[in-house]
Formats: structure tokens, C-alpha cells, sequence
């Protein structure tokens, strides 16, 4: 762990030669997408996968299962989105196929940027505030592209066809996570669902994305922060380009049926967010319901709920961490370095340009 950096995050000069590369790719500001499937897949080279296996393990998964290699995997044109090659098989069928209904709840997160904290509070609004429920929220919430995350290309069709089955036929409201950026969702979610999208600063994002490949048994991580911090600005880590996600929410922010919110507002005043998302969703809170879901959410007692805190899904001889970790803003000042503090401001400098995008750090 780096020495702790104790101060604030000043922006670089801005680069205005750099505005045409950094919107080639932006998403659109249409609420209509197409019918057609709008990406393509191409798989890493081979220069790139040997390149990886020096800070991942060859038979290193993506997520909990153990075939689901971490240098296996394709990269989407346009987007650069980082996905399991198994994903090829099912993304086409996930945009197209999906039947989405007007009372479902899209939770779209870049991973590691408050996903099951948001997941649970929505959860919480829709069902009239059960907090003594102890369903895990992995089956509470289904996770759209999950089962194409494991599993072999061969059977990744027929594993994500019975998860969409198995959302398909949960009783509503059904609250859907998803990591894909809104481009890549069911074609009719934008304007047929509603859709909370949560975003974090990249720096606090990318170190809490570091514990996590660290926490996840056979994630194959080898690497130190540095290295890791190298993959996450290529956009070469899980999930690919944080800025193509992130641009997909924020040029959206005031359609209708999205609610924008950033991890540092949820942090800094979790009540305010829970009213607002309570107005945006169309459910009536009271004030006893607002305080108690308050304190549910509250860190400690998320990390104390078995039901949020996944712990089943990691090795028990794990000791990375925690699932539900620190959940703090500014925890990169005891990762990063001044060299890659100084690369990075140039870096998000060059991808806000021309956008009104607030990268908060402190």
C-alpha cells in the first residue's frame, strides 16, 4: 500500500486537441435504440492475452467459476466493453430478446461503484421496506448478464437462456443489475423501465475494483496496484472503458425514466437519496420508513447482512477482504502515487473535455 497522499485532486490544463478522439465514441442522447444489434465482438490478440498472463493466472476466471478464463475475452467496437468471449453468444440475444416490463427497475453500475448498496435500496423502496427479509439479494435482484460471465461459449447460451428465464418469470417489480452500459441493454428498457445509474469517481473506483479481483477465489490477479491501475486507464480490466459506461448514464441523466446519481451524493446525504429515488420510482415513503432504510444501509450494518454481504461466494480462506468493503470517497490517496496522480489528472482532464461531467475526488 502507498504512503498516504493527503491532498486535494487539482485538474490538469485542458487539451482541446484531444476533444475529437474523446467524443468519437460518445453515447448518443436518442431514447430510441435500434433494432438492430448496434456492436461488434473481436477477441484479444494473442499479443495482448500473452501480455495478461503476466498479471493473471491462465486459467483465472472472470467471476466465481472456474471456466471462465480472464484472457479469454472479446472487446466490443464501439465501446471498448471488456466481456468474457462466452458473452458473444448471448448480448445479441440479451438486447433483442429481453421482454422488459413497465414496472422493472434497471440498476446499471460500472462495477465496484455501489452496485448492491443501490440494488438493496431499491429493492427496499419497491417491496414497502422489508428489512427482516433474509432472501439473498443475488436471487431477490437477478443479475441480467451473469450466467454468460461463467461457464464455457459452448454452454453460456443455454446457462443465460435459464437465468432470463428464471428473471422472466419473477413476480414484479423486479429490479434487474446489470454492468452493460445502457446501450448495450434490452432495446425497449430506456423508455419502457425505469433506470437508476450510478457512477463513482475512477480513481475510488479503480481501487476498490483492485480488492475485489484480489477477493474473488481463482480471479487469477497476480499484479500489484500499479499494474492495476495501468489496466483500468487502458480500459483493459473487467467491463472495459469507464468512460463509455459512464457517458452512457450521463448523456441520459434527464430522460424521464433515469435517475442519475453519484456514489459521493449517496455517501454524503444517503437520506436525500433515498427520497429522491423513492419520488423517482413512484413509491411513498414514510418518514419512520425513510429512517429505518437509512440505517439499514448505513456501512456497518450492510457489512454485517448476510443477505447484501456475499460472503458465500468467496473462499473462506480468503484474506483480501470483505465483499462489502470500506465504501469510503477518497481511499486512492492511500493507493496512488504523485506520478500516477499527476498521469491521471491529465487523463480524466482529456476525457471530461467538452462535457459538464463532476469528477469529485474529495
Amino acid at each position: 500500500m502507498q504512503q498516504s497522499i493527503n491532498y486535494k485532486l487539482e485538474m490538469a490544463p485542458r487539451f482541446e486537441e484531444s476533444s475529437s478522439t474523446i467524443t468519437e465514441e460518445t453515447p448518443s442522447l436518442t431514447s430510441v435504440q435500434s433494432d438492430s444489434y448496434p456492436f461488434t465482438w473481436t477477441d484479444l490478440s494473442d499479443e495482448e492475452k500473452k501480455e495478461r498472463k503476466r498479471i493473471y493466472t491462465a486459467e483465472g476466471p472472470w467471476c466465481v467459476s472456474p471456466k471462465a478464463s480472464m484472457l479469454d475475452l472479446i472487446v466490443s467496437s464501439p465501446g471498448n466493453v471488456l466481456m468474457p468471449s462466452s458473452f458473444r453468444e448471448v448480448a445479441e440475444d440479451i438486447y433483442k430478446n429481453f421482454e422488459v416490463r413497465h414496472d422493472d427497475v434497471f440498476v446499471v453500475t460500472y462495477p465496484k461503484c455501489g452496485t448492491t448498496w443501490t440494488q438493496e435500496m431499491v429493492w427496499q423502496i419497491l417491496h414497502g421496506v422489508q428489512l427482516e427479509v433474509q432472501e439473498s439479494l443475488l436471487t431477490r435482484s437477478p443479475f441480467l448478464e451473469m450466467d454468460s460471465l461463467q461457464g464455457t461459449q459452448k454452454t453460456a447460451k443455454a446457462m443465460a437462456r435459464k437465468n432470463l428465464e428464471a428473471a422472466a418469470n419473477m413476480k414484479g417489480p423486479r429490479v434487474i443489475k446489470t454492468h452493460l452500459p445502457i446501450d448495450m441493454l434490452p432495446k425497449d428498457a430506456l423508455n419502457k423501465a425505469k433506470i437508476v445509474f450510478v457512477a463513482r469517481n475512477p480513481m475510488d473506483c479503480c481501487v476498490s475494483f483492485f480488492h475485489h479481483e484480489r477477493l474473488v477465489p481463482n480471479q487469477g490477479f497476480l499484479g500489484t496496484f500499479e499494474q492495476y491501475a495501468k489496466l483500468f486507464r487502458n480500459g483493459r480490466n473487467p467491463m472495459g472503458d469507464y468512460w463509455y459506461h459512464l457517458k452512457s448514464g450521463w448523456n441520459r441523466r434527464n430522460h424521464p425514466n433515469v435517475k442519475f446519481i453519484w456514489f459521493e451524493d449517496m455517501k454524503k446525504n444517503q437520506r436525500e437519496i433515498i427520497e429522491e429515488s423513492a419520488d423517482f420510482l413512484g413509491f411513498h415513503l414514510t418518514t419512520k420508513q425513510v429512517s429505518q432504510l437509512e440505517a439499514h444501509l448505513h456501512i456497518d450494518a450492510f457489512r454485517n447482512n448476510k443477505s447484501v454481504n456475499m460472503t458465500s461466494n468467496y473462499s473462506e480462506e480468503s484474506t483480501n477482504g470483505s465483499f462489502i468493503r470500506k465504501g469510503t470517497v477518497g481511499d486512492w490517496k492511500n493507493h496512488f502515487t504523485r506520478e500516477i496522480v499527476e498521469d491521471w489528472k491529465v487523463w480524466i482532464e482529456q476525457e471530461t473535455f467538452g462535457t459538464d461531467i463532476p469528477i469529485r475526488m474529495n
